[in-house]
């Protein structure tokens, strides 16, 4: 499989992150930590941006380009999980916000980090809902 160089760049810098995050908890305590030192505005979440919206605009072809529900709700694999990744895999997934719209429910039983990448400003997310257990 040929890999972009956006999005060798973009697993690059995932790689980095991962090694920062590896063994960290999931739940409210981790998203609280992640938004306060990888949030809008730190160097790894900017380059994330960068990375992510360059494959958007430039239809690169690697960037949410798997259909799930037409144009509107896409995903993509950019890259499985590997001792490199420790063993974190990438999706992009694209949900078009002109009105509100709710993906396909799904799980991670060993966790999920999102990195929410706007393409037009105005766009809202609901925000994640833990599961109690």
């Amino acid at each position: 499989m040929d890999v972009h160089p956006t999005q060798q760049k973009l697993v690059g810098r995932a790689i980095d992150f991962f090694q920062e995050v590896q063994n960290l908890t999931p739940g409210k305590d981790l998203e609280a930590r992640l938004n306060a030192e990888y949030g809008p505005g730190t160097p790894i979440y900017e380059d994330f941006c960068t990375y992510i919206r360059q494959g958007l605009e430039k239809d690169e072809g690697w960037v949410a380009t798997d259909e799930i529900d037409g144009p509107k709700y896409r995903r993509s694999v950019v890259c499985r999980p590997s001792a490199e990744t420790r063993f974190f895999s990438i999706t992009t997934v694209y949900m078009e916000s002109d009105e509100e719209y709710a993906g396909q429910y799904h799980q991670h039983p060993y966790g999920e980090i999102n990195c929410v990448v706007q393409i037009d400003k105005t766009a809202e997310l609901k925000g994640m809902k833990f599961l109690q257990r």
